[in-house]
């Protein structure tokens, strides 16, 4: 399959979530990676912090997250030169 391919390409593959990481779409990516024997180096997985953030704009919440657009772009670019 193309997600299988990837990661045994070493593509570097980097999923956001506007929630938490755990049991979303980027975990579920890490468990079949794992189920297909792939050790997932290459994965960067973004998304709401495991703590409280406090009441804001969304674009503000976002920004306090590092999942805003600027955030996401250079973070993919230290993982594209990596």
């Amino acid at each position: 399959d193309k997600f299988g391919t990837m990661l045994r390409r070493r593509k570097k593959i980097v999923t956001v979530e506007d929630h938490a990481v755990a049991c979303g779409f980027g975990s579920t990516l890490l468990e079949l990676a794992v189920a297909k024997g792939c050790r997932p180096n290459n994965m960067r997985l973004l998304g709401a912090p495991r703590r409280f953030v406090g009441h804001n704009s969304r674009d503000a919440q976002f920004m306090e997250a590092g999942i805003d657009a600027d955030s996401i772009a250079e973070t993919v670019r230290k993982i594209l030169k990596a």
